[in-house]
C-alpha cells in the first residue's frame, strides 16, 4: 500500500511541475507579445517548413495572376488615331508652348530653324505689323503660336475631319467647325479675303451666286466661282485628304508657294496647319488656320496655295 501511495504521489508531483513549467513558458510569451505591442516591431515569425526557399533580398514583388505588365501609353498616331483619342487624351496646354517657343527663338540661328518660324513672323510683321514695335509684336507672335509638337496633338484630328467634309462635299459639316464670325477664304496667300459665314458654308452645296475670287491684290480678271465651284478648284483641287501631306505650324522655306508673302495675314493665330501636294502641274497647299482655345479649336481661316501659278 505505501508503495501504491508513494507511486501515486510521485505521479501528482510530475504533472504539477509539467503544469507550472506550462505556466511560466506561456508567461514568458504573453510578455514578449506585450512588449513587442508597445515597441511596435513584429513578433517573432514562425520557423519556415523544412526545403523552404527564402526568394533573395531584392527581389520584386510577385504581380496578381493576369495583372498586365505592359504601360498604358497612347501609341496612336496620325489623324484617324488622333480624333479617336481627343476625348481620352489630356488637352494640349499652351503655357508650356509660348514657353518653348521663346526659348527656341531666344538662341536659335536662322539656319537652326527648321520650321521657319522667324522668318515667317519677320514676313508677318512687314505684312501685318501696322507700325507696332517690332520686338514687342514678334514676341507676341512666338507666344500665340503653339510649338509644332503641341500643334499636330491639338490639330490633327479636326484637320482630318475637315478634310472629309471637303472630300465628300459635306460643307454642313465644314460649317459646324468654323468660329462664330465665319472663315476668311483666300485663293492664295496674297489674295484678299472672302469672309464666308456657317450659314454661307451649311448652305454651301447649294448657293448659286457667283463671287470673284482674285489671287492677289492686282488681279483685275479673278475668276467667278460660286460656293461649290470655288471648293473644287481653288481650296480642294487635290484630294488633301489622301495625299497632302501634313505640316503643323512649320514654315519652311519648301512652304514658299506664291510668292514671299508670309501665309500669316491676320492674327496671328495659334495653329497653321498646311497640306502640301507635290505633282505634275506644281506643288499644291490648303492652310487651315485655326484659333480660340487649343482644346476646341475654330477654323477661322483657309488658303489656297499654288507654287506652280
Amino acid at each position: 500500500m505505501w508503495r501504491a501511495h508513494a507511486r501515486r504521489n510521485g505521479a501528482v508531483a510530475l504533472v504539477r511541475a509539467r503544469s507550472r513549467d506550462r505556466a511560466g513558458a506561456l508567461l514568458v510569451l504573453v510578455s514578449a507579445l506585450a512588449a513587442s505591442c508597445a515597441s511596435g516591431t513584429a513578433p517573432p515569425a514562425a520557423p519556415a517548413p523544412e526545403g523552404a526557399v527564402s526568394p533573395p533580398p531584392n527581389a520584386a514583388p510577385a504581380k496578381p495572376s493576369g495583372a498586365s505588365t505592359t504601360p498604358l501609353v497612347g501609341t496612336a498616331s496620325g489623324p484617324a488615331a488622333n480624333a479617336s483619342a481627343a476625348e481620352t487624351s489630356p488637352a494640349p496646354s499652351t503655357a508650356p508652348a509660348a514657353a518653348s517657343n521663346r526659348a527656341k527663338s531666344a538662341g536659335a540661328s536662322p539656319a537652326d530653324d527648321e520650321c521657319g518660324l522667324e522668318r515667317e513672323l519677320e514676313l508677318a510683321y512687314e505684312r501685318i505689323g501696322e507700325g507696332a514695335p517690332r520686338n514687342e509684336w514678334l514676341e507676341s507672335a512666338r507666344e500665340k503660336l503653339l510649338p509644332p509638337d503641341v500643334a499636330e496633338r491639338a490639330f490633327t484630328g479636326i484637320s482630318q475631319e475637315i478634310l472629309s467634309a471637303l472630300a465628300h462635299r459635306k460643307y454642313e459639316k465644314l460649317a459646324a467647325f468654323a468660329g462664330k464670325d465665319g472663315v476668311c477664304m483666300r485663293a492664295t496667300k496674297n489674295a484678299p479675303c472672302q469672309e464666308l459665314s456657317p450659314r454661307a458654308l451649311s448652305g454651301c452645296a447649294a448657293s448659286r451666286v457667283h463671287i470673284t475670287w482674285p489671287v492677289g491684290p492686282g488681279d483685275e480678271e479673278p475668276p467667278p466661282y460660286d460656293c461649290r465651284d470655288a471648293f473644287q478648284h481653288i481650296f480642294y483641287a487635290r484630294d488633301f485628304l489622301h495625299v497632302g501631306e501634313p505640316h503643323f505650324n512649320c514654315f519652311s522655306p519648301a512652304n514658299g508657294g506664291s510668292g514671299a508673302a508670309s501665309i500669316i495675314a491676320s492674327g496671328p493665330h495659334i495653329g497653321y496647319v498646311e497640306l502640301r501636294s507635290e505633282g505634275a502641274g506644281g506643288t499644291r497647299s490648303l492652310w487651315l488656320v485655326f484659333d480660340g482655345d487649343a482644346r476646341a479649336p475654330e477654323l477661322v481661316e483657309m488658303i489656297g496655295d499654288h507654287a506652280g501659278s
